[in-house]
């Protein structure tokens, strides 16, 4: 059986910009929140420099998410 083989496109300016700032130790983001848009395309659902708490606020209970 043939594995089933899937890029990961992360180019987008929101994405790229966002991750910046998170590695950044001169901005104050300290976290990243993707999820899958209506295409299946991987894209921005937040970021912040509020910690866990913040960012959990954002959690859907029938979403995909990688922070």
């Amino acid at each position: 059986m043939a594995a089933l083989k899937r890029t990961v496109d992360l180019s987008s300016e929101e994405i790229q910009q966002a991750w910046q700032d998170v590695r950044s130790d001169a901005a104050e983001t300290n976290w990243v929140l993707l999820t899958y848009g209506d295409n299946g395309e991987i894209i921005l659902c937040g970021k912040g420099s509020g910690g866990l708490n913040e960012m959990r606020k954002k959690l859907k209970d029938n979403q995909i998410y990688v922070g």
